[in-house]
């Protein structure tokens, strides 16, 4: 006859101990992931505003060509960033003219026939902009062929403007300036 006096299983304490344990690094891990995909998805968000501004700058450069009337040419794009119903959109449009000197020291909207738009980006609802250009939307920076400029939102002498995206704790940015440099996407924190 053999006499077990080992015992078998685990106390109810040991279990306590191990799911406590399996809770505390699942949950510390979930944190984490959040906090990932935080930072990820603005980092996209940024990138994308970032490309936006890259293209019309490019289509500016080489003169793409747009749907302007037989007695203009395109003399620029514009990167507007506009408020649609609650929605921020990123749209590039062609700006038409005559010359760029029509366009120099006049109210932007009033000289310009602005061509087809091309919606490039919407930006979700819980992605904030920050900028000095404006405190609300639109935000517009034109770029303009062989000049190779950019206004501002209608300033023709603008300094260097950041413009960051946010979300949570995570914070992207990048630079504009006249002569329409465009700095990388950097991450602020």
């Amino acid at each position: 006859m053999i006499i077990m006096n080992k015992k078998d299983g685990y106390t109810l304490i040991e279990l306590l101990v191990v799911i406590t344990l399996m809770v505390l690094l699942l949950g510390g891990g979930v944190a984490t992931y959040f906090r990932f995909e935080e930072r990820q998805s603005t980092e996209v968000v940024a990138r994308e505003l970032h490309r936006a501004f890259i293209t019309a700058r490019a289509k500016a450069r080489f003169r793409e060509k747009a749907n302007c009337t037989s007695t203009e040419r395109v003399i620029g794009f514009r990167t507007l960033i506009r408020d649609d119903g609650g929605t921020k959109k990123v749209d590039i449009l062609s700006i038409c003219g005559s010359s760029r000197i029509d366009y120099d020291g006049a109210e932007p909207n009033s000289v310009q026939n602005e061509g087809p738009t091309t919606v490039v980006y919407t930006i979700p609802d819980n992605v904030t902009l920050e900028s000095p250009i404006s405190t609300d939307l639109p935000y517009e920076v034109d770029f303009f062929t062989l000049y190779g400029g950019a206004w501002i939102n209608g300033d023709p002498e603008p300094v260097q403007v950041p413009i960051t995206v946010s979300r949570g704790v995570a914070r992207y940015s990048f630079n504009i300036d006249g002569g329409a440099d465009i700095s990388p996407v950097v991450k602020l924190n």
